[in-house]
């Protein structure tokens, strides 16, 4: 794994009281939401101007996963025809990978 972005959300509540003011809170909840987001190279070519011959364009994304990541290319690009996915931020790398070149 190249790099991993861990963004955290926490929600905090203090909103429960007894009744009595002077007593203050009684109940304290907290709610800790973590998504890790990994990069992925999304290789893909532009349906309007690339033909099947033609090296497949480069998106780089952080998600949670290769649909996700998929997904971003697709609303970034929406005339797009997804290739070759590859968990990573390195282009040459994906493209190697795509082509079959060790």
């Amino acid at each position: 794994m190249d790099s991993v972005f861990t963004i955290s959300l926490a929600i905090l509540c203090f909103i429960v009281y007894n009744g009595d003011s002077d007593s203050g809170p009684v109940v304290f909840s907290a709610l800790f939401l973590e998504f890790i987001m990994n990069d992925f190279v999304v290789l893909y070519r532009n349906l309007d101007n690339l033909s099947i011959l033609d090296e497949p364009l480069c998106f780089i994304c952080s998600a949670e996963n290769v649909d996700h990541a998929e997904e971003q290319c697709e609303n970034a690009y929406p005339r797009c025809e997804i290739v070759w996915v590859v968990e990573g931020n390195n282009t040459e790398v994906a493209l190697k990978d795509y082509y079959n070149i060790q």
